[in-house]
């Protein structure tokens, strides 16, 4: 099962203090953020929550003066997918050098779960994970040549300036750059900024595209000559209107999952006629017709491991449930703090009536499913499936069948313990194990 690395959203001083005037919108992302990994958990993958540390001075989105004092403010990226791309086949991690701090925050945290591959730094060279896709079967890299974003700032090396840095300093790497068409030029800023805003590579090889339209017609027949009949065109007639290709995909017991925010009906139906189940925060709203109550129990369970304590299945997505150990935030000194402690308890309930009057997405800004992971492993060390015994409502495995063995490193050790106070109940050889880790005999 895939391991992934996912960003962790936190409220800065300012955030803090201005919930007041923006109370909904700041702790729906909070909330949001959270419910999108409780599915990823709850579709069966591993989820480590880390986020890139930085800091902002005044003046920046996130900085300003407190009391008369400038301050720094502490915070953590959501966008895990940008600094790095990992090569497995190539035992190769790349990224560049205004991405190898980031890179190196999150590749040392998680170190004791990634196998140990080379770092590549490319100088010279600059991207962002969401705007290139690895097509591993193919050896090939693809790289947006008509990025916004970051790109856009002068002082970065370009695209076509990097593509032939990286084909060099990566052997048996292809790098194709693609041109998207120029009726589509003036949706580049809001709509086409990155890659993975209209195309992601499936794990089974396949490349799926919002519409062919949205490409030259040079990198469409590069596309076809690299993939043949595993490049997939799904026709959307809105891809004009909407960047609905943003997701995360990992196979599970045989099966293609999609995790993704809300999709139209076309989209959903043509995603599930190449063989994918969706999951959407249409899967955990009672209110949806396509509400999965297995799916929605997991993820409520997820979260209530989490702090939320009143978590239900039911209301996942109508009714904020307090979180008992807070969303941690800093104070103008850097001091954790906690909302619910400070200055949040007379909110709860307007902001109930908020989300119920909502729509959850699991966006974050301008950045969407794909942008806030990044997958690290295909496994953790030491485990082996013991169980693909599938759930039938929700045409999945049973979520995390992971069973660690000589877990020696302290993610490992933490990820085994969380894995099986939560799912002994899911397979006899989960409960055997259990009983071993706690010291607890079971009287026959």
């Amino acid at each position: 099962m895939p391991v992934f690395v996912v960003g962790e959203k936190t409220l800065d001083s300012r955030q803090l203090r201005d919930l007041q005037v923006n109370t909904g919108y700041e702790l729906e992302a909070l909330y949001s953020n959270d419910l999108f990994k409780a599915c990823l958990h709850a579709a069966g993958a591993t989820v480590l929550e880390q986020g890139i540390a930085t800091s902002t001075v005044s003046g920046s989105s996130t900085g300003g003066i407190m009391n008369g004092r400038r301050r720094t403010i502490a915070r953590s990226s959501l966008f895990t997918q940008d600094p790095f791309v990992r090569l497995p086949d190539l035992n190769v991690v790349l990224t560049t050098p205004r991405m190898h701090s980031d890179a190196m925050q999150i590749l040392t945290a998680v170190e004791d779960v990634m196998s140990k591959e080379e770092v590549i730094n490319v100088e010279g060279a600059y991207l962002e994970g969401g705007n290139v896709i690895y097509l591993q079967e193919k050896r090939v890299l693809l790289h947006g040549l008509n990025p916004y974003g970051f790109y856009r700032q002068g002082w970065k090396p370009s695209p076509e300036e990097s593509n032939p840095l990286i084909e060099e300093a990566v052997a048996d790497l292809r790098v194709v750059g693609l041109l998207t068409h120029l009726d589509c030029a003036y949706l580049h800023s809001e709509i086409l900024y990155h890659l993975d805003c209209y195309m992601q590579a499936l794990p089974d090889g396949r490349l799926v595209v919002l519409n062919k339209a949205i490409l030259s017609e040079t990198s469409w027949a590069e596309l076809e000559e690299i993939l043949g009949d595993k490049l997939i065109d799904l026709g959307d007639p809105d891809y004009k209107r909407f960047k609905q290709l943003n997701f995360v995909s990992f196979m599970n017991a045989g099966k293609l999952v999609i995790v993704s925010s809300p999709v139209s009906d076309y989209l959903r139906s043509k995603l599930e006629d190449i063989g994918a189940t969706l999951v959407t925060p249409e899967n955990v709203d009672a209110r949806s017709p396509y509400f999965n109550p297995r799916l929605a129990e997991h993820a409520a369970e997820w979260l209530r491991s989490k702090g939320y304590a009143s978590a239900l299945d039911q209301s996942l997505c109508t009714h904020l449930p307090k979180k008992t150990t807070g969303y941690e935030t800093t104070d103008e000194e850097n001091v954790p703090c906690d909302i619910y402690d400070s200055a949040l308890g007379e909110y709860c309930v307007p902001l109930d009536t908020y989300l119920s009057e909502s729509s959850i997405t699991f966006d974050c800004g301008r950045g969407g499913p794909h942008c806030l992971v990044n997958e690290i492993a295909d496994g953790l060390p030491g485990a082996v499936d013991v169980s693909s015994r599938e759930l039938s409502e929700v045409k999945l495995a049973i979520p995390g069948t992971l069973f660690f063995r000589d877990a020696q490193s302290e993610i490992s050790t933490r990820l085994a313990r969380e894995f099986l106070i939560e799912n002994r109940h899911a397979a006899p050889e989960l409960q055997e194990a259990y009983d071993q880790q706690f010291g607890l005999v079971i009287r026959k």
